[in-house]
């Protein structure tokens, strides 16, 4: 069971990896955390809300997701896709 939990937990810390790393690639998030640690705070945030649950029974997620919300918005700094430059053309330098 153990070795099954583990293989499931690093597939998804990968994806949110590679994520993170396809996002910063294509300036779609801000670079000022790297993306393993990034992964890293999400697993931390959806632990808690689980072991919240496990404790308060009564506890209601939903009475946080905002401000969560906000917090990561606030970390990685996304832009509007369409601000976006396409991550498939190079940048032309500043003059």
């Amino acid at each position: 069971v153990a070795a099954l939990f583990h293989s499931v937990d690093k597939f998804i810390m990968d994806g949110f990896k590679d994520l993170f790393d396809r996002l910063r690639a294509e300036k779609r998030i801000a670079p000022g955390v790297d993306s393993e640690t990034l992964a890293n705070i999400l697993a931390v945030i959806g632990d808690g809300f689980y072991s919240r649950r496990v404790i308060d029974p009564n506890f209601d997620p939903r009475s946080v997701l905002p401000t969560i919300v906000a917090l990561l918005t606030q970390l990685i700094q996304p832009t509007d896709v369409a601000d976006a430059p396409d991550a498939t053309e190079p940048e032309e330098a500043d003059a």
